[in-house]
């Protein structure tokens, strides 16, 4: 099918309480019946080459799909838009067209000699406070590796998304106060490097219940 790049407009469809937004940037194909979808989308799984170029994990959509599942069953609004692949924070905040501190920024941690792993999500624009981490959710935890992320998660490294709950293996999910006084709406990867969704904070709360905590590096306020 002929392939075409969308350069002046964003192109928009609305599904019931959701709106698909593609990037302006993204290369999208035409299927058999019409309708536009990114070239970039992937079908069964898409593989990246990793920092050492070596071929990493596939993606496969079925966190995506979970996700997106639970918030129409329960007729939550949400937007996802479709972007080139992306791995940081920063990335994904230029992607999506948003602030960074509306950025849910996920870090699954593994409780060490066990099987045992927790998420924790902040706002992007914070930074971890390793002494409140280990007083609030746990002592001896350690980052999960990108094998045990996939493996947990459905997802890799900068695509892991806040709902610990829909993950492969359900995990805890703790969330920080930073993400509920950062504003109205959230972004976050659904477990897609090409993909990311916008959901109001408070639906997000009421639907995956996370524990809420205090774990980022507090703000320094000068002396007078």
């Amino acid at each position: 099918m002929a392939r075409r790049v969308l350069e002046s407009f964003v192109v928009k469809r609305t599904l019931r309480f959701s709106t698909i937004r593609f990037c302006p940037s993204a290369a999208v194909s035409e299927s058999a019946f019409g309708d536009s979808r990114p070239a970039a989308e992937p079908s069964a799984g898409i593989a990246e080459s990793g920092a050492n170029g070596v071929e990493g994990p596939k993606e496969h959509r079925e966190t995506r799909d979970r996700i997106v599942n639970a918030l129409e069953q329960r007729r939550t609004w949400f937007e996802t838009v479709l972007h080139p692949p992306v791995r940081t924070s920063q990335e994904a905040a230029k992607a999506r067209n948003a602030p960074l501190h509306a950025g849910a920024k996920c870090m699954l941690l593994k409780q060490k000699k066990t099987e045992n792993f927790v998420v924790v999500v902040i706002s992007a624009a914070e930074r971890i406070d390793n002494k409140r981490l280990r007083k609030q959710v746990g002592k001896n935890l350690r980052a999960a590796t990108e094998e045990e992320v996939f493996e947990v998660t459905g997802a890799r490294p900068g695509a892991v998304p806040p709902f610990g709950s829909l993950y492969r293996q359900p995990v805890p999910t703790f969330m920080d106060e930073s993400l509920r006084t950062q504003g109205e709406t959230i972004s976050f990867n659904v477990a897609l490097r090409t993909e990311s969704l916008t959901m109001r904070q408070q639906d997000y709360e009421a639907i995956e219940q996370p524990t809420l905590v205090n774990v980022v590096v507090a703000e320094q306020t000068e002396a007078p």
